[in-house]
């Protein structure tokens, strides 16, 4: 038996449904009588209708992403056409022009064109959730698995403690960064982290995104603190965790005690409510590991800390 997951599956029947549609249309006659006039129309409509099913269809992807998906299915498309015309081609012994068919199986006959545009739509949401699984919702990939995920997840949540995102006492017990690396990259949608000190310097940092990250780092622990102190002063509580949102990104600013802080920085993919839940878990369970692999460090009044931020800053 070769157990293979259900959306792995479903991908390679609609791949090869599209590469079937385009050897049953290649040696067919084309509505056109110059095929080649029309491809740039054609192939310019492909990429708008892919672009607009996807924003619509799952508008927590981000538009560069978007975009780079349309062309892709549409360049897609095209190679299958020239694989199942190639195909064809065999089959009729030389009867059938590679080249011809290929141009007919793509563009010229606008039935072939049309299944093949539903049998992609239908295959791309499920080539996602395998390759790009942050790059589709949480309701999206509800509907993609169906309602079996969920004792599935269950099942492995209940074989592995590290997964769980309400673990025994708030918080999971690491030993070392790339452990505790381990337990922060399950978080849905997590682009990367950054844990630094009071100084202002990175402890860790597991973060992909190509940024200036010392200078990120002073300039977010002094507003986070200005804010703080705001905040304090209208006679409200102390600001524990500041959240930024852009168009791509969820930024998550919390200091851990009086030595350490974290950064946080997730996609458009999950929504703050989302974050929030795992966030707690992580933020303990970073502050457990600092303080057991650091016994010795002193405690440092909170004042320095903001007056090193704005210093580094200022620099």
């Amino acid at each position: 038996m070769l157990p293979l997951s259900r959306s792995l599956v479903l991908v390679l029947l609609f791949l090869l449904g599209i590469v079937a549609t385009a050897m049953a249309f290649a040696g067919t006659v084309p509505i056109f009588e110059n095929v080649g006039n029309v491809v740039p129309l054609v192939l310019a409509a492909e990429i708008v209708l892919y672009f607009f099913l996807t924003l619509f269809t799952n508008p927590r992807i981000p538009l560069v992403s978007t975009i780079v998906l349309s062309v892709g299915m549409a360049l897609f498309r095209a190679i299958a056409c020239v694989l199942g015309s190639a195909a064809a081609s065999a089959f009729s012994e030389g009867q059938l022009q590679p080249i011809e068919g290929w141009m007919v199986a793509w563009i010229g006959n606008p039935i072939g064109v049309l299944i093949q545009f539903i049998l992609l739509a239908l295959a791309a949401p499920h080539f996602l959730e395998m390759v790009f699984p942050d790059m589709i919702g949480r309701e999206t990939r509800q509907k993609l698995l169906g309602s079996s995920s969920r004792p599935v997840e269950s099942n492995r949540s209940a074989q592995n403690p590290m997964s769980d995102s309400n673990p025994s006492g708030g918080f999971i017990q690491v030993f070392s960064y790339d452990e505790l690396t381990a337990v922060i990259r399950k978080s849905h949608g997590l682009e990367g982290f950054i844990i630094y000190n009071n100084e202002g310097l990175i402890v860790w940092r597991d973060l992909p995104i190509r940024l200036e990250s010392d200078r990120l780092v002073a300039k977010l622990m002094a507003l986070h603190d200005q804010l703080a102190d705001v905040v304090e002063a209208s006679s409200l509580s102390r600001v524990r965790k500041v959240m930024v949102e852009s168009r791509e990104h969820l930024v998550f600013i919390t200091p851990l005690n009086q030595n350490f802080g974290m950064i946080m920085v997730y996609n458009q993919s999950t929504t703050p409510s989302e974050s929030f839940t795992r966030l707690a878990v992580i933020a303990k369970t970073t502050r457990e590991f600092l303080q057991w692999k650091y016994p010795g460090l002193p405690v440092t009044a909170s004042m320095t800390q903001s007056q090193m931020a704005i210093e580094m800053v200022k620099v």
